[in-house]
């Protein structure tokens, strides 16, 4: 007998788009996007620094700051907000 299967929304890659992110502050960030266990995102921003990238809607963008101790997690986004919104 042969079996078939339909593919579930688990096993379908997640649909990507574009957003926006700018260190409007004086100090040094670093920024952490985690979009599965596999795909992760991490950059240092300078001050004034603006950033594109992709990833899910569903991820967060994390906003960390260096303290004499290690990094402070300074804001925690959901990437929703930094979506760029394209007119075609």
């Amino acid at each position: 007998m042969m079996q078939t299967s339909s593919p579930t929304l688990a096993a379908q890659p997640a649909k990507t788009e574009l957003f926006y992110y700018r260190n409007v502050t004086s100090q040094i960030q670093i920024v952490r996007v985690d979009q599965s266990i596999s795909k992760r995102f991490e950059k240092v921003i300078f001050p004034g620094e603006q950033i594109l990238f992709y990833s899910t809607l569903e991820s967060s963008f994390d906003v960390y700051t260096p303290t004499s101790t290690g990094l402070t997690l300074a804001v925690r986004v959901p990437c929703a907000q930094l979506r760029v919104l394209v007119n075609a």
